[in-house]
């Protein structure tokens, strides 16, 4: 009797595998549904959305905890491509490229590749937006400049050129009425040796 009972039971745990996935493929499938009929897009548009918010959530909370949650200052070198905190003695560098920027004055948001103010290497890493935005027929990621959605746009539009870009969070330096977004990845602690190869 044991040995049938566990044979029983051995039978069953394909089956209950095969149970959950189904309910659970099934109900993303509704909330994709439910995201397509929300933005007025079909369901593939809908699954590379949902793919971007979700790997921007991932990225940018765990970058964010580990990173840039603590710093005294902040130093961008476009031509060298290089975002630079400092925390007391600790320098901590990653490699950067820029996303966009918003004026406050107008609530206006400008992709780094319209910005003639930008070098093209600078904002090498959202280049493919544009192919992107035609492909799934979204135009603000066609468009150089246009106004804000609402005050989350610039965080929705990073979503898309985190995934693009393959890069790992977003860096925002505020001055006046612009906040510059850059994309970040790749952070290293210098040592003393680099850090004084640095300054030079």
């Amino acid at each position: 009797m044991k040995i049938a009972a566990l044979v029983f039971a051995l039978l069953l745990v394909p089956c209950a595998i095969y149970v959950v996935r189904h309910f659970r493929d099934r109900k993303a499938r509704l909330e994709l549904q439910q995201e397509a009929n929300e933005y007025g897009v079909s369901e593939e548009v809908a699954e590379f959305l949902v793919a971007a918010r979700n790997e921007y959530n991932f990225k940018q909370q765990s970058f964010h905890e580990k990173w840039l949650s603590n710093y005294d200052r902040y130093d961008i070198d476009t031509p060298a491509g290089q975002l630079v905190l400092t925390k007391g003695d600790t320098l901590t560098v990653f490699d950067v490229q820029t996303m966009g920027s918003v004026c406050k004055t107008d609530s206006t948001w400008q992709w780094a590749w319209d910005n003639p103010n930008v070098p093209e290497y600078a904002s090498r890493a959202t280049s493919e937006l544009k192919a992107v935005g035609a492909k799934y027929g979204l135009g603000y990621l066609q468009e150089g400049n246009f106004p804000l959605m609402n005050e989350s746009t610039p965080w929705f539009l990073g979503g898309f050129a985190l995934k693009v870009s393959k890069m790992d969070a977003i860096f925002v330096a505020r001055a006046g009425e612009m906040e510059y977004y850059f994309l970040i990845a790749n952070p290293r602690v210098l040592s003393a040796d680099q850090k004084r190869d640095l300054d030079h």
